[in-house]
């Protein structure tokens, strides 16, 4: 599917958002600095009934190019929903995390049907020593062991008032599919709680808390 942009402007933010994962554990050790310099901006996609400001990093190498590439292919999911009567303008909550081995970036949409506006949230995570997309798969040893224990260590750091069905916590692929790799630790997002459309229902995970059931040697990709 093709973006038919009536116009495009690459904003390039303040610096790296990059943040020190000291602190997390007595035992952390800091991740060697990554091979390539990278900043976070951001493509303004518009057309016919829609307006997105897409996350990107500008870096020249090709993990920089696979992360850019992720987040237009998320954009067009949503492009693809516009109608007659559903326009999309960007969404709060937006964020882009360099890591020294995996960049991750949120696209958020603020989808008004006409009858009712909802925001949704789509997110990528490139594995920057290879430019390919770091999926759940790859990220657990065994899919199935590491959704039982993602999904404990979740419902554990819930806010009591977090508006999210029983549903939304079980140990389905579909549930953790918004994930980003940061320095604190794997952080979810479901989206909108009922009350608030335009909210995000937030946890992070600590990698320590998950290492037993990462693949081996991604604790070092993703807790950098």
């Amino acid at each position: 599917m093709k973006i038919y942009a009536a116009a495009a402007a690459v904003v390039v933010l303040a610096g790296l958002l990059t943040t020190c994962a000291a602190g997390l554990e007595p035992d952390a050790v800091a991740a060697p600095p990554s091979a390539a310099a990278h900043i976070v901006a951001s493509e303004l996609v518009t057309g016919p009934g829609y307006v997105l400001d897409v996350p990107q990093v500008v870096g020249g190498d090709p993990a920089a190019a696979a992360f850019n590439a992720g987040m237009h292919a998320a954009a067009r999911f949503w492009i693809g929903q516009v109608d007659s009567r559903t326009t999309l303008t960007p969404g709060p909550g937006q964020v882009t995390y360099l890591g020294t081995r995996t960049l991750s970036g949120l696209l958020s949409v603020s989808v008004d049907t006409g009858d009712a506006s909802v925001v949704l949230r789509t997110s990528h995570v490139t594995d920057a020593r290879t430019g390919h997309t770091l999926t759940l798969a790859d990220l657990f040893a065994d899919l199935d062991r590491g959704l039982d224990i993602l999904a404990t260590r979740a419902a554990d750091l819930l806010p009591p008032d977090a508006d999210l069905p029983a549903s939304a916590l079980e140990p389905a692929e579909y549930n953790y599919r918004v994930w980003l790799a940061t320095p604190a630790g794997m952080q979810i997002h479901w989206g909108a709680p009922a009350a608030d459309p335009a909210g995000d229902i937030v946890v992070t995970v600590p990698w320590y808390q998950l290492e037993a059931v990462l693949a081996p040697g991604m604790r070092d990709v993703v807790g950098g």
